[in-house]
């Protein structure tokens, strides 16, 4: 079955109903909805079926949509065991649920009849020789006895939702602490605080090894949650101890709290105490998120139930009494053999149109299945989509800046000498944005590019108009400006805006067969009045003389030009 797509989550234990509503992805879980009720006078807490009825109303009035449903399982309902059960080559599934279910009837007292039993294999769980030398297996074996198994059924029944799984509460404590264990490298105690029970769960390597549960109701007031914590602690040390007897090398690497709230806190610090070790409160792990607001006490409910849909995401085994493994069924050779029979003669009596009806059947169910993945796999690329534009606008937008040292050497070295222009002012400003270029019919066939207006205004005196105008003319010839006139013509002033938009004055190549360009860069600049000659460009040296080339030696006949100036008529 998949365990991809919405699924609603329900536990209810002694009168009180948790439930969720989540979607699963690859990603990981998706909380929508959090209701948390108390059952009112008329409903049996005997008959599943009139909870469940109850349940469903409770359900439509949080805004739940009809999904798959899961049912959390106490801890006090579910007997819990470890296995070691001998192995060989032959050994298969069936053969191990034959087994489990022999061990839990012979040490446990649980009848099969009627009951629940399923198991898991441990992580540590590979075929080891045992004392006697011969290979074994360790599995964590549970069983619901029979009339509470039946409860469970008619909840659901009662709920009318179809049940995709019946799971124990503390596997779903276990996957949520399952990144804090592998990470700390010791065993972590799991505290979940029920309404009228609290129950402990050992996560080791990120599986569960032990679990426990206590009668300790939750305090009805704050000045009785002192008194709550310290009687926790206690059942705490008890727990580790009990477990601490069977692995005796294995070390403590802290408490945690499954929940928030002072209630919890308190008891994640007596805890600690308690154990002398390190103590946390722990909500939802990073890959689990929630939509809907919800208080710490609700957060406190719904956390293990979060992790019965958290565990399908991490891909480990799980618990599941609604369709437990299966020993190998005896008289299933007697029944094959008659059933083909059978099939022969619908074969032959034109069971053609059967078999394509049941082929057709399964096709339906694999396309339904195929387009709940798609549309998880597909808000997961919508996502990341997103965070990609965001990325890349920002990437863009910081490469848009503009360098603009080497724009001011630009505009210097065409700059006239001082003995006939002086700059009194150099002003700068940038409008820089990124823009995404179309490149196809979908987001992210295009392109990110910078797009940069970069202007730099001066201002100056010239000892004539026609110096003014060559420099303009120098300007525009060099193709790195755009080069505008600021106010109004006056013989002995210039203002001139310049316009680019590029980061760095590089001039642009020249495109093959553009005649006009190649004809524009052999002319000859135009000439200026010979009282007043303009030097051509990058004659003089730059206005920063600290990082230019000294000026080549002037001739006889010629006095050495000033650099030109710039700000104030320096």
């Amino acid at each position: 079955m998949s365990t991809r797509g919405l699924f609603t989550v329900v536990d209810f234990e002694r009168g009180r109903v948790a439930a969720l509503q989540g979607v699963v992805s690859v990603g990981g879980v998706e909380i929508r909805r959090v209701a948390v009720a108390d059952a009112p006078e008329g409903v049996s807490i005997e008959d599943g079926a009139s909870c469940g009825r109850w349940i469903a109303g409770v359900l439509r009035e949080a805004g739940f949509a009809k999904s798959k449903l899961v049912i959390g399982v106490p801890r006090a309902d579910v007997v819990l065991k470890r296995l070691s059960l001998p192995v060989s080559e032959e050994t298969d599934e069936g053969d191990l649920a034959g087994a489990v279910a022999l061990q839990m009837g012979r040490q446990l007292a649980v009848s099969a009849e009627g009951a629940s039993i399923d198991y898991v294999p441990m992580k540590s769980g590979l075929a080891t020789p045992d004392s006697s030398g011969h290979p074994s297996l360790s599995v964590m074996a549970a069983a619901i006895p029979g009339d509470r198994a039946a409860w469970f059924r008619a909840l659901g029944e009662g709920l009318g939702w179809p049940v995709r799984r019946i799971g124990m509460r503390g596997a779903g404590t276990a996957a949520m602490l399952t990144e804090a264990s592998i990470r700390q490298g010791a065993g972590v105690l799991g505290v979940t605080l029920g309404r009228a029970t609290a129950e402990f769960v050992v996560v080791e390597d990120g599986a569960m090894t032990f679990a426990r549960s206590v009668d300790v109701a939750l305090p009805q007031s704050a000045e009785d949650r002192e008194s709550f914590a310290e009687r926790l602690s206690v059942e705490a040390k008890r727990t580790w101890a009990s477990h601490r007897a069977g692995s005796p090398a294995l070390d403590l690497g802290g408490v945690t709290v499954l929940g928030a709230g002072e209630t919890a806190r308190l008891a994640g610090e007596s805890c600690g105490k308690q154990l002398e070790a390190s103590w946390s409160l722990t909500g939802l792990p990073s890959r689990v998120t929630c939509e809907a607001t919800i208080s710490p006490d609700d957060l406190t409910a719904i956390a293990p139930l979060a992790g019965l849909l958290y565990e399908w995401v991490l891909g480990a085994p799980t618990l599941d009494f609604a369709a437990p493994r299966r020993a190998p069924d005896k008289n299933a050779r007697v029944r094959k053999a008659a059933l083909l029979g059978v099939l022969g003669m619908i074969v032959f009596g034109g069971g053609g149109v059967v078999l394509s009806n049941q082929r057709l059947a399964e096709l339906e169910s694999e396309v339904t299945q195929a387009q709940g993945d798609a549309a998880g796999k597909a808000k997961d690329y919508e996502a990341f989509l997103v965070q990609h534009a965001r990325l890349s606008h920002i990437e863009t937008w910081r490469d848009s800046g503009v360098q603009w040292l080497p724009h001011v050497n630009a505009i210097s070295e065409r700059f006239p000498p001082t003995n006939q222009s002086i700059l009194n002012e150099l002003n700068g400003h940038l409008k820089a944005s990124a823009e995404y270029v179309p490149g196809g019919t979908r987001y992210p066939d295009g392109k990110w590019a910078p797009a940069r207006d970069a202007a730099i205004s001066i201002e100056g005196t010239m000892k004539s108009r026609a110096v003014a105008t060559g420099l303009r003319e120098t300007l525009v010839q060099s193709e790195l400006y755009r080069v505008e006139s600021k106010g109004a013509d006056v013989a002995e002033k210039f203002g001139f805006e310049l316009s680019t938009p590029m980061a760095l004055p590089e001039k642009p190549p020249a495109k093959a067969g553009d005649k006009s360009k190649e004809a524009k860069s052999g002319a000859k600049a135009p000439a200026t009045p010979a009282a007043h000659p303009t030097p051509p460009a990058n004659s003089t040296p730059p206005a920063n003389k600290a990082n230019a080339a000294p000026p080549p030696e002037p001739a006889p006949d010629q006095k050495p030009t000033e650099a030109p100036k710039a700000g104030g008529g320096s």
